[in-house]
């Protein structure tokens, strides 16, 4: 098999985001199909959103349902569009892993368990070549993850919206990020569980999922400080 060589960063940089670009493409296409098909379920449940859910999940995953083949009938004309649009994802998935490998910070990120080369891509896709930021507080802030005016970065209206450039989207990639390296993770758990320890200290009267949320925060920005920092050393 001929493996594929990029003559510069930037090229393999923009190859991936091109290929996550066309993903949340389908992605949100495919999401668009399933409210549809999920509208029609709830009207056949009289209106129910609850029961709604329940019929379309019992479509989707062969349960046992009532009205199960009155609303397959239904949704004959959608579901197989979106069967097709989340198995056409799988393929632009597959080929981001692909690159990502190819990325000079690889062999670095290869050894941080719980990471992976997809979410490098996501990463990448979103944030495009890391040593074009002039420090870790750029790239934090890229991804959501920066303090403005003393203040966790978020979503505000008016002129502030300018100021926060926060974005929902990068914001939840990040957290997708965290999660596995809290349950698979070695270093970077310690680092989550660490910072857990002061934050229950910080916040005694804070609740369980405050504190677990702001250690979770803390140990996203520890990566991408981290990979900036491989990145510009080997870029």
């Amino acid at each position: 098999m001929k493996t594929e060589t990029f003559n510069d960063l930037e090229s393999l940089c923009e190859e991936i985001k091109a290929n996550h670009r066309m993903r949340e493409d389908l992605l949100r296409a495919e999401m668009r199909i399933n409210q549809q098909c999920l509208s029609i379920c709830t009207r056949l449940c009289e209106g129910s959103p609850e029961e709604g859910e329940k019929l379309f999940k019992a479509v989707k995953k062969g349960e046992e349902h009532p009205e199960k083949l009155y609303a397959m009938g239904a949704l004959i004309d959608l579901l197989p569009h979106a069967d097709g649009l989340a198995k056409s994802q799988k393929k632009y998935l597959k080929r981001m892993e692909k690159l990502a490998k190819q990325l000079p910070v690889w062999e670095w990120c290869e050894g941080v368990r719980g990471f992976g080369p997809l979410n490098l891509a996501k990463i990448v896709a979103e944030a495009g070549m890391l040593h074009n930021y002039p420090g870790p507080a750029k790239l934090w802030r890229r991804m959501g993850l920066a303090v403005i005016n003393g203040k966790s970065q978020r979503r505000v209206t008016g002129d502030a919206a300018l100021e926060q450039g926060y974005s929902p989207h990068r914001r939840s990639l990040m957290f997708n990020v965290g999660g596995p390296l809290i349950k698979q993770g070695e270093e970077y758990r310690e680092i989550y569980l660490e910072r857990k320890e002061v934050e229950r200290e910080k916040l005694p009267e804070g609740s369980k999922m405050h504190i677990h949320l702001r250690a979770q925060r803390y140990m996203e920005k520890r990566l991408l400080r981290d990979l900036w920092r491989e990145w510009k050393a080997v870029a």
